[in-house]
């Protein structure tokens, strides 16, 4: 189990470097300029950018079926599965769900009303398993009986579409209790929103929903609509969400006390605990070479988070990574809001024209309400706050991989997984040097020829690459700490040889 789930990672990395560049995309065409040059120029990476975030799912399905089957038959058959399935849940879905829950794909629409269902990744993860069943089922059949005349790949097709058509159906007409199930819960939190437990929820919730791409639900209801209260403004007008009441407060200088409660945390975690998880993961890697490629990586990540709050490219890493500390980081998340809940700590953002282009938390609005007089002292806090959830964050990550990365997913057998991969490179005295990234080691032998790499893909590592220095072997989250106890063997014996010497 744990070399298929770290297998994963190389099928939908490409997929994941579009999604960072999407936001990237959406933040700098998000810029407003005078000249209608540049203005336009910048609407079209705006464009591309929305885009290429909503289509991620497809680009997800794809790139994982396009790496592990190298055929174009299942990748064709994957755009039509993925096709099919929106269709038949906006054809046979209820139309009295929240709006939130409808979601338009690739203009996919009957009516104002009829769209296809909001699936999210769950969409795309439902495909990838009807698309590699089909494709395993027919590349197993045996080809004679009455239907002997259809090819495999045409039997894909079939079998694909039918189980596609069954998904669907099923999907359209169970749907309701899911959503039933998430309105139940904003529905508490809202209700109880002056509670610092039902902020918590929140935080938890919504990186939850981030995870699987349905956090525009949280988006329409909370930060646009009844959920995240109302206001009345100077006109008499009613002003439903939280985003919206602040933008409305902020045009009219009438800031309220609680007006920011479902962003503020965005801002400590987009500015500091995001930034400190690159930094920790970076600092964890011993290979210079591997620093030196992950350096400029890790610090557009940083500056994109900052600038747009897209933390989903890294917690997407996170979780093909160090599944773990993905799940210790939205934890850690929810006591963020809980700690500016108690702190009585508000900061609202501004929504860019529509629900669909915003930032929540985004570093440039933050030094603008730091200059703010009024809000100055909210800022100075949350700075204060985002600090110590720097360290906090630097000293977990650090924890996590010296600690209890090992053995992720399996019984704690370090002492006999580490003397078996020193057999598998020819001993202590073979290990010429040893380097770690954060899911590889790096060796160089002296003797190759000792090197056993079955034996190492038998029993933990799950790729390895021959290099002409050496060789990269794919040990997932626990590869810092094998090799600081390689290491470590490593200078104990050069200590013993040379007390033995003198």
């Amino acid at each position: 189990m744990k070399k298929k789930w770290y297998e994963i990672i190389d099928s939908v990395s490409f997929s994941l470097i579009v999604l960072l560049f999407s936001y990237f995309f959406i933040a700098i065409g998000s810029i407003e300029s005078a000249n209608e040059i540049v203005s336009k120029s910048l609407l079209i990476l705006l464009r591309i950018g929305i885009y290429l975030k909503k289509a991620f799912p497809l680009f997800l399905a794809l790139n994982y079926i396009g790496s592990n089957k190298k055929d174009i038959i299942p990748f064709i058959g994957t755009i039509i599965c993925y096709i099919l399935l929106n269709i038949i849940t906006m054809v046979l879905s209820s139309t009295m769900y929240d709006p939130s829950f409808y979601k338009d794909v690739f203009g996919l629409a009957l009516d104002e009303k009829r769209m296809p269902l909001n699936l999210g990744l769950f969409g795309s993860i439902l495909i990838i398993i009807i698309v590699n069943f089909s494709y395993k089922l027919a590349k197993k059949r045996y080809n004679y009986g009455i239907l002997n005349f259809l090819s495999n790949d045409a039997w894909f097709f079939i079998v694909s579409i039918l189980l596609t058509i069954i998904t669907g159906i099923f999907v359209s007409f169970s749907y309701g209790f899911f959503a039933d199930i998430i309105s139940r819960i904003m529905n508490f939190i809202s209700t109880n929103s002056s509670n610092p437990v039902a902020m918590y929820c929140y935080g938890v919730f919504y990186k939850i929903m981030e995870l699987f791409q349905m956090d525009s639900v949280l988006h329409n209801n909370f930060l646009f609509g009844s959920l995240g209260g109302s206001w009345i403004n100077s006109q008499g007008n009613t002003v439903l969400g939280d985003i919206a009441i602040w933008t409305a407060q902020v045009a009219e200088d009438s800031i309220a006390v609680t007006t920011g409660r479902y962003t503020t945390g965005f801002y400590i975690i987009n500015i500091f605990v995001i930034p400190s998880l690159i930094i920790a993961i970076l600092m964890n890697i011993n290979d210079k070479i591997e620093i030196s490629k992950k350096f400029v990586l890790a610090f557009i990540s940083i500056i994109i988070t900052s600038f747009s709050g897209s933390t989903l490219p890294v917690e997407y890493y996170l979780l093909l990574t160090a599944p773990a500390l993905l799940i210790i980081h939205i934890i850690f998340s929810g006591f963020v809001f809980l700690a500016s809940q108690i702190q009585g700590l508000y900061l609202g953002t501004i929504a860019l024209g529509t629900t669909n282009n915003f930032f929540l938390g985004n570093i440039v609005e933050f030094i603008h309400y730091y200059k703010i007089i009024d809000l100055n002292p909210i800022v100075t806090k949350l700075i204060i706050n985002g600090v110590i959830c720097f360290v906090i964050c630097q000293i977990v990550v650090n924890v996590y991989y010296r600690c209890l990365a090992f053995d992720f997913l399996e019984k704690d057998q370090r002492k006999k997984d580490i003397y078996s991969i020193i057999l598998s490179l020819g001993g202590l005295s073979n290990i010429k040097k040893i380097t770690s990234s954060s899911r590889w080691i790096t060796v160089v032998l002296d003797d190759k020829n000792k090197f056993d790499g079955d034996k190492l893909l038998k029993d933990q590592a799950y790729k390895i690459v021959e290099r002409y220095y050496g060789f990269i072997i794919f040990l997932g989250p626990s590869s810092p700490k094998i090799c600081r106890e390689i290491r470590k063997q490593m200078k104990d014996l050069n200590y013993c040889l040379k007390y033995r010497k003198k």
